[in-house]
């Protein structure tokens, strides 16, 4: 992980087990492949996004 810019390695690497911890986020491999590992939303991030993006549709019409 070479996000320096963003935040140090340990911070991203706290934050992705956070995400993990809490059901947002799952690693995926692809083939046989088990150096690369992908980060997916969990069908719970999908339904917790889709609810939020309806309150701030929501909010905007009511501001």
């Amino acid at each position: 992980m070479t996000f320096k810019q963003i935040a140090s390695p340990a911070t991203i690497h706290r934050k992705l087990e956070l995400l993990r911890e809490i059901g947002m986020v799952e690693t995926e491999f692809v083939g046989s492949n088990r150096h690369t590992k992908y980060l997916v939303p969990t069908p719970f991030a999908y339904k917790y996004f889709n609810a939020f993006s309806q309150l701030m549709q929501r909010a905007l019409k009511t501001a």
